[in-house]
């Protein structure tokens, strides 16, 4: 079952063999881990693409990107928390 592309139906298939709560929670984290990667490696490349001289490919360049997003998106989820 965890071999299934679509977190929906993998989801939707431990609910009906009512697996572990901990468990589905654990899959829903792992999908959305794979589609926030998916993200940031999206954001860099088509960054990459568009500046007139782009810097060359290197580590320090990608990981401040990275930097970046995740505290941006740490500080986001913790304002809209408070606004909620």
């Amino acid at each position: 079952m965890v071999s299934i592309t679509d977190p929906v139906e993998v989801i939707a298939k431990l609910n009906q063999k009512r697996a572990s709560h901990k468990f589905i929670t654990m899959i829903e984290l792992e999908a959305l881990t794979n589609d926030a990667t998916g993200i940031m490696f999206f954001n860099f490349f088509s960054a990459l693409a568009l500046v007139e001289h782009p810097p060359s490919l290197n580590f320090k360049f990608f990981m401040m990107n990275t930097v970046v997003a995740a505290l941006g998106g740490i500080a986001l989820g913790w304002i809209f928390r408070y606004i909620c």
